[in-house]
């Protein structure tokens, strides 16, 4: 079940691609699971590891655009024009790495608005629990 907004998915990129963006995985374990220790090897209370060290989003999804009425896919290619596998040249696509998405060990990830396509990426991703396109009944794995 899609949620209905108002906004076009054009409007909602250009609304939140005017400036940086931290994004942040929304779970984190209520016992950390490393605990830090100070310089005498000694654990340091309330100081562990409260996110994975490393969270790494899936390069791929597919997205439903309301506006084409068509699903897209959507990969985060290095070096392409755009996500959508549909506006990106056919041959060029075998011969790229695909960029991977990992959160660091503070459960976040840093954006700049510069970086158009790892931006539209993160905003469009079924993941993402800020995204007013995703269906609500998946899961959301990060938010804004």
């Amino acid at each position: 079940m899609e949620t209905k907004t108002t906004l076009t998915i054009k409007e909602y990129l250009d609304e939140k691609m005017s400036s940086d963006k931290v994004f942040r995985l929304t779970k984190s374990n209520v016992v950390p699971s490393l605990v830090k220790v100070d310089q005498n090897e000694r654990p340091i209370p309330g100081r562990g590891v409260m996110h994975p060290n490393s969270f790494t989003l899936p390069s791929e999804y597919i997205f439903y655009d309301n506006e084409l009425k068509k699903s897209r896919h959507c990969r985060l290619v290095i070096g392409q024009p755009s996500i959508f596998k549909d506006e990106r040249p056919l041959e060029k696509d075998v011969m790229l790495k695909v960029q991977l998405v990992s959160f660091g060990d503070k459960g976040q990830i840093h954006v700049k608005r510069e970086e158009d396509n790892l931006m539209k990426f993160m905003l469009l991703a079924p993941w993402n629990a800020s995204n007013p396109f995703r269906k609500k009944d998946s899961a959301a794995d990060f938010f804004e």
